[in-house]
């Protein structure tokens, strides 16, 4: 048997298969597990066509956006029905470094 013969069941993908698509962010929790702090798994507004499949949720463990996500101000907001957004996925480049990271934006 091929690994394609039993598909894909996940119900999230990675947030660098959104490219540049705009996203809403309604909430946040970690992943895979509750006590793993360097992933987290976000849920958008709406669903993205992706790999032919639709997808309102995605997982990341870039650092900057993780660390983002995970502080209490944003948490408090997310859990109190705001929302945040829409923004998109950057690449920035450290000036220390040379190296690069992904940041969340505004997208407006």
């Amino acid at each position: 048997m091929k690994l394609s013969e039993f598909g894909n069941n996940s119900t999230a993908t990675n947030i660098s298969k959104l490219g540049d698509h705009t996203f809403t962010i309604t909430t946040v929790k970690q992943h895979p597990y509750e006590d793993t702090p360097g992933c987290v798994k976000l849920t958008t507004d709406k669903e993205y066509d992706i790999d032919g499949k639709k997808y309102s949720e995605f997982y990341t463990t870039r650092t900057a956006i993780v660390s983002f996500l995970n502080r209490p101000d944003v948490a408090e907001k997310l859990e109190t029905g705001n929302t945040i957004g829409p923004v998109k996925v950057v690449k920035r480049i450290s000036a220390k470094t040379n190296r690069g990271y992904f940041v969340l934006e505004d997208a407006n």
